[in-house]
């Protein structure tokens, strides 16, 4: 059981990790987008 509930608990932080970095990244694109 714990090793099951630290395998979820490091994949839904790698899930907001990743949505954290493509909201960034989106971000990015549409900054560069006015710039241009």
């Amino acid at each position: 059981m714990m090793s099951d509930y630290s395998l979820t608990q490091n994949g839904m932080r790698i899930l907001n990790g990743i949505k954290i970095a493509f909201k960034t990244l989106t971000l990015d694109v549409e900054e560069l987008e006015k710039k241009n």
